[in-house]
């Protein structure tokens, strides 16, 4: 008899304790640190950075956090495709528990490269990998970040966007005027708003149309990907009166046009149009909640700088008619930056991360000459 009751409440227990566990909900603060979303976990016991990367199909650690949770580096190695297109053999490590929230990840086989920003800063980008084996709920406005086994709820009024998937990320349609596209990657790793290339053919033709207007910034662009440097590339810069999402329209959005990359919304554009963001993945569907902000991205100046071989160069610049960059070339040594050299600056680390932090309204270029350029912020109508 007492093995007969203790059975009977151990058949009962055993559900109540896997709905438990399935339905806990953990809260976890983020910040926005230039666009990207991160948030603390720990990674093999030791309290690491993640940054929430969406539109990375795996989980990127670099040489330091490989040494600081002991990571065990794994025979062979991955062939990995960029943002820039470039493809690699990078090694695979194993991660033996990384925890989001109190949930635990056991035995993840990750990939570690030392992409500069994320070396520099420390953090571990968190793919597709981890994230898509939770549901999440971001709430932008009180910047705190949900985890759960169960599908969170939802209202009847926020807008749903089904989803599909290649290599594991997420994808989402869209329409310009019209035209319809299945491929918009959700890409919480791109810093930007909106980029299309020229394949949306209905996008192509409006910034053709605000380029006789002037009302376009073109840019020369030097990106980083995960593999490296791109080299210099033509990105157009314009305001799209109109795009839908499933059936639900946004207005006045900003958009890069590129060659040849994915198509691809931005955190930012997440941060400025929504307040609310639910990601089950369980049902591959997301909800997002609309928020009343008017504010809109800084413009980005018109020109910019990295460090090659010890010296300054110019990366970025605008090619506009009303560019306050002219007297600059891609490629150029600059001699300093706002007063700067590179000797000013501890190491590469420290200048990427003054870099990605400055939110000044201009920077003082001086060349090689001694002339001094003051360059702006871009004024993209």
């Amino acid at each position: 008899m007492k093995f007969k009751a203790f059975a009977t409440f151990f058949f009962f227990l055993c559900p109540l304790a896997f709905f438990a566990q399935n339905t806990r909900v953990d809260s976890i603060p983020f910040r926005l640190e230039k666009t990207l979303l991160i948030f603390s976990g720990t990674v093999n016991g030791i309290t690491m950075d993640y940054a929430f990367d969406t539109g990375a199909s795996v989980t990127v650690a670099n040489s330091i956090s490989c040494q600081q949770a002991s990571l065990k580096t794994l025979g062979g190695k991955r062939n990995i495709k960029d943002s820039n297109q470039k493809v690699s053999r990078i090694s695979n490590v194993k991660i033996n528990d990384l925890t989001v929230g109190n949930y635990h990840v056991k035995d993840l086989k990750v990939i570690s490269t030392d992409m500069p920003y994320l070396y520099c800063a420390n953090l571990m980008l968190l793919g597709q990998d981890v994230i898509k084996r939770f549901n999440w709920k971001i709430d932008f406005e009180k910047r705190m970040i949900y985890v759960s086994q169960a599908l969170f709820p939802v209202t009847p009024e926020m807008i749903k966007w089904p989803l599909s998937y290649k290599s594991n990320r997420p994808f989402v349609e869209f329409s310009i005027n019209g035209e319809v596209n299945k491929n918009c990657l959700i890409d919480f790793g791109f810093n930007g708003v909106f980029e299309v290339d020229s394949k949306v053919t209905a996008a192509d033709t409006i910034a053709l149309e605000r380029q006789k207007a002037n009302k376009v910034d073109s840019f020369l662009v030097t990106k980083l990907g995960l593999n490296g440097l791109s080299n210099p590339e033509k990105v157009v810069k314009f305001v799209l009166d109109s795009i839908k999402f499933g059936n639900t329209s946004f207005h006045n959005i900003p958009v890069a046009k590129t060659e040849n990359r994915d198509i691809k919304l931005g955190v930012q554009f997440f941060d400025l149009y929504f307040n609310l963001m639910i990601l089950n993945h369980s049902s591959d569907t997301y909800y997002l909640s609309t928020s009343n902000k008017a504010s809109q991205p800084p413009h980005p100046l018109d020109a910019n700088v990295i460090i090659q071989a010890g010296k300054f160069v110019i990366s970025d610049q605008n090619t506009s008619s009303n560019s306050t960059s002219p007297a600059l070339a891609i490629g150029e040594e600059i001699k300093s930056v706002n007063g700067k050299s590179v000797a000013d600056f501890k190491d590469e680390c420290e200048f990427i991360l003054w870099k990605y932090h400055y939110a000044g309204d201009e920077l003082i270029l001086e060349k090689m000459d001694g002339t001094k350029i003051v360059v702006k912020r871009s004024s993209l109508q």
